[in-house]
């Protein structure tokens, strides 16, 4: 079938980091300036939305010291919503205490660093796009293509560009490093080799994890 195991298609497990060449290294690097070129224009973009209040004057993120507090209390979010609204995104909000101990409250910082994670997961989709396609038939540009299209599409603009958007781009991340661990752990399952896919998914929910029924009033009485 399609999905065979690696060790019947190629006489070994899939090793993705393995099988990387000088050419994908040249391809990847080329992308990410790309991205750099492409979202440069952004970088000094005022902020947008709730990037004020959930990252510039976020209590959570203002310096690595506070970097705890990410996992202890929910997000806070825009005052003018019509509802109390709270998001549990502790990664996300570690990550920005992490940046602004290295920058500062600097919104083009945040901004790189977005179009960093953004690098990083069109680096993965090439490799992942290489092991699907090898596994249903595709030709060898099909990864090219794949990463091409996720890198340059403009519906990333909003993720990249609005800051506290970031928590998508985790949330991303971690959903394609769980895809990796799961392809790697199938050729050759056991309870250790599945312990990255659940510590990958565990990180996605804790970048995203959005918990709006707290708006309910169950919970402010």
């Amino acid at each position: 079938s399609a999905w065979t195991p690696m060790t019947q298609q190629r006489g070994k497990p899939w090793r993705p980091w393995t099988d990387v060449r000088l050419p994908d290294v040249l391809f990847v690097t080329a992308l990410t300036a790309g991205i750099a070129a492409l979202y440069a224009p952004g970088l000094d973009a005022p902020p947008v939305y709730d990037d004020g209040v959930g990252v510039l004057r976020n209590p959570t993120g203002t310096e690595i010291a506070l970097l705890g507090k990410a996992f202890l209390a929910p997000a806070p979010q825009p005052p003018d919503l019509p509802l109390p609204s709270y998001a549990y995104r502790p990664l996300t909000e570690a990550s920005f205490a992490m940046n602004r101990a290295l920058s500062g409250p600097s919104l083009p910082a945040f901004r790189l660093t977005n179009q960093l994670i953004h690098a990083v997961c069109a680096g993965l989709v090439f490799l992942l796009a290489r092991r699907i396609g090898q596994a249903l038939g595709q030709g060898a540009s099909f990864p090219y293509w794949a990463a091409l299209a996720f890198a340059l599409h403009p519906m990333a603009v909003q993720a990249v560009t609005y800051v506290y958007q970031r928590a998508v781009q985790l949330e991303t991340l971690f959903a394609f490093l769980c895809m990796f661990a799961y392809l790697a752990a199938r050729d050759r399952p056991s309870p250790l080799r599945s312990l990255p896919y659940w510590t990958a998914w565990i990180s996605a929910l804790l970048a995203m994890t959005a918990i709006d029924m707290l708006r309910s009033p169950v919970f402010h009485g």
